[in-house]
């Protein structure tokens, strides 16, 4: 579950020994005190039932409670519970793994490089990263490339302190931080990403060029809601700082996290205001494969002492954003199935027990005419309300755990309906299948046989 990303990250890879301990005296203490309730139990005992080897139990069908139904019950609702949420967050990550972030993922790869480390000044860094831009749109297999920085939903991100007339007044502040990247000349044709209105930056855009600047739809609703927002200004810094006009709109995408609601966010062109840190785009006609050893091969021959790193296919580069969602998802459902799988050896060690401590009751049934299948359903009728008390329980639990997770949840509603039915009726159909086993040494019981059971 490390999230992936350009820099490795360490984790300590040596069993923390006060982890083990405190594992072996939770169990100690578990196992001694589940085995000191019988042992209780036990020693107040009925001396007269117990002399004539008679076991004063309900018989099948039942409603008296004893405390192995209890926690059998108390075992599924909390199974039910986890189930439910492991669910929820496995339906987010599907849904995560769907969502329009505002960008074309296929055929696409990111490589960054840093040219401050490698002593590039502004000028000459200007002119290098212009020179690879050229030389990469000309290798073969190269659809287009651009350079960014930083990229939507990536681990640096940027604001720009923003001022619209008669928009960001306030009492105490005049400007919005808005999420901000400087972009090259092609970058949203290259992304895949589409302009609805305006123009893409051009090579005109540098720094003898007038400043202009690209917003999405979400800006240009907050601050231009009904209007045109082509040709309009906004001030960067406060209501004194530089103009920028806006030259072009495109639609909205995700640009911190994605489960964001829809934000706004702007651009201006890279070669206004450098940047040594960038990230180049290449979206390749054909195999990203074939093409990524070109571009690192153009790069070194131009200059072998910028380090390229953070080489990645935007499905990769993404995966970095759906981690939280991945890593919910499988710990839910990871918790849910141990849950689940204690619940139905509880379920199956009562019911076992049960059939067990009833067998001559059994042997006088089949003896008086019933037969397989009233027996069978005897067992399973207690299974029944055993299973249908905790998942009942386990619904309204998890109900509730739905709600308090509900922010974590990516474009699906925390009561989703299909989790809330599919759930419940898959967990009462797999513990009434935990009960055929005993069901299936009940039905073979030999009447005779059994009324000589002690």
């Amino acid at each position: 579950m490390v999230p992936p990303g350009p820099f490795r990250l360490g984790f300590a890879e040596a069993v923390d020994s006060n982890v083990v301990w405190f594992a072996v005296a939770a169990s100690a203490v578990t196992a001694l005190l589940f085995g000191l309730t019988p042992a209780l139990r036990a020693t107040r005992a009925n001396l007269v039932p117990e002399l004539k080897n008679e076991t004063p139990t309900a018989a099948f069908g039942g409603r008296r409670v004893d405390l192995r139904s209890v926690l059998v019950v108390t075992q599924i609702t909390f199974a039910t519970a986890l189930l439910i949420c492991g669910a929820l967050f496995l339906r987010s990550l599907s849904s995560a793994r769907r969502i329009d972030v505002g960008f074309q993922r296929a055929g696409r790869f990111v490589m960054s490089f840093d040219l401050s480390i490698a002593g590039y000044d502004a000028l000459r860094g200007d002119a290098f990263e212009r020179d690879v831009v050229r030389r990469v749109r000309e290798l073969p297999g190269v659809a287009s490339a651009s350079m960014v920085f930083p990229l939507p939903l990536d681990y640096e991100s940027s604001s720009t302190a923003v001022f619209v007339a008669g928009k960001t007044e306030a009492p105490n502040h005049d400007t919005e931080p808005i999420w901000s990247s400087r972009a090259d000349p092609g970058y949203f044709a290259t992304m895949g990403t589409t302009i609805v209105a305006g123009r893409e930056f051009t090579d005109h855009d540098d720094s003898s060029a007038p400043p202009v600047v690209i917003v999405n739809e979400a800006m240009a609703r907050r601050y231009w809601p009904g209007d045109d927002p082509i040709g309009r200004d906004l001030r960067v810094g406060g209501r004194t700082g530089q103009v920028l006009h806006v030259v072009g709109v495109v639609r909205d995408g995700k640009y911190i996290f994605l489960g964001e609601q829809p934000t706004p966010a702007m651009w201006t062109p890279l070669r206004q205001r450098y940047s040594p840190w960038v990230e180049l785009v290449v979206h390749a006609s054909g195999d990203t494969a074939a093409v990524e050893p070109g571009v690192r091969a153009a790069i070194a021959r131009m200059d072998p002492n910028v380090a390229i790193f953070g080489a990645q296919t935007i499905e990769v580069f993404l995966k970095r954003a759906l981690n939280l969602a991945e890593t919910e998802a499988y710990t839910a459902a990871a918790f849910g199935s141990v849950a689940l799988l204690l619940s139905l050896l509880g379920l199956y060690g009562v019911i076992s027990y049960s059939v067990a401590q009833r067998t001559r009751e059994v042997g006088i049934r089949m003896a008086l005419g019933a037969r397989s299948g009233d027996v069978l359903r005897l067992v399973l009728r207690q299974t029944w309300w055993l299973a249908a008390s905790g998942v009942g329980a386990g619904t309204l639990l998890g109900f509730v755990l739905a709600q308090a997770v509900a922010s974590l949840l990516y474009d699906i509603s925390a009561h989703d309906a299909r989790v809330f039915i599919v759930t419940p009726l898959l967990l009462m159909a797999v513990t009434l299948l935990a009960a055929t086993a005993p069901a299936r040494r009940a039905i073979r019981v030999d009447p005779l046989s059994a009324l000589r059971y002690e």
